[in-house]
């Protein structure tokens, strides 16, 4: 069985705001204030743009196979938007893998859907699993689970985290990916997206755990196998997740 945690970090489509909201001749930055003014006027809060107006601007996974573990992310200063999209899309395809995400079920899912939408990418098993809304397509929602499935139950994923002893947020602190991405902080967009995305797996360990999923030897083997994979990644230069390994006390 192979399983999938998955996160990623979006970016206002610009070209879609352009084209919905008759915006040609303005800024990428007139075009965005645009789009998060109006979906302050739809919902009076300043929240997110709604999926189908966001693109991806990094995704990161975890792998997990039988006692393997494979880390991956990539960012748009790395690879196209296409090609990060249809690469999480074709691990489906081939392995048809439970997923795993935090709060992934009403915005990462739904961007990424939108996004293949747009790009045109393939993947009729995913779709013939979603139509049917087969068992072979489990995901579980980590924040949903943890909060009962109420709204006012729901948690950071970042405060979770820390309060397991796990490297929560660092110093990323709460810029929004926007803003990161018009100042020219990709590594930081993609360095937030695998924290969260690391978090989440550590949180879905513990879960495993006293759910009766997994035993405490098997817990522990676990972490040792994460941090294992971290320290070999920061010997081939991933700066990123050595300050995450640095962090996990």
């Amino acid at each position: 069985m192979t399983i999938l945690i998955f996160d990623i970090e979006t970016i206002p489509d610009i070209e879609a705001g352009r084209r919905l909201y008759k915006l040609q001749g303005l800024s990428d930055k007139e075009v965005s204030n645009v789009m998060f003014h109006k979906r302050r006027q739809e919902i009076g809060a300043d929240e997110a743009l709604r999926p189908h107006l966001q693109r991806v601007a990094a995704i990161s996974t975890v792998r997990l196979e039988a006692d393997s573990i494979e880390l991956n992310a990539s960012s748009l200063d790395e690879r196209s938007e296409e090609a990060m999209v249809a690469d999480f899309y074709a691990c489906i395809e081939r392995q048809a893998p439970d997923l795993v995400c935090w709060n992934g079920a009403s915005h990462a899912m739904p961007v990424l859907n939108y996004r293949a939408l747009v790009h045109g990418i393939r993947a009729p098993r995913y779709w013939e699993m979603s139509r049917q809304n087969s068992d072979r397509l489990h995901h579980l929602e980590l924040m949903d689970v943890l909060a009962g499935y109420q709204g006012g139950g729901s948690a950071p994923l970042a405060e979770i985290a820390s309060l397991l002893g796990f490297p929560g947020e660092l110093s990323l602190g709460q810029s929004r990916s926007w803003d990161r991405y018009l100042s020219g902080e990709l590594p930081a967009i993609k360095a937030r997206c695998q924290y969260d995305n690391l978090n989440t797996y550590l949180v879905y360990l513990r879960l495993q755990l006293i759910g009766g999923q997994i035993d405490q030897t098997d817990y522990d083997e676990a972490l040792v196998r994460l941090r294992e994979s971290l320290a070999q990644a920061s010997k081939v230069g991933d700066a990123q997740l050595d300050a995450f390994l640095a962090s996990w006390q």
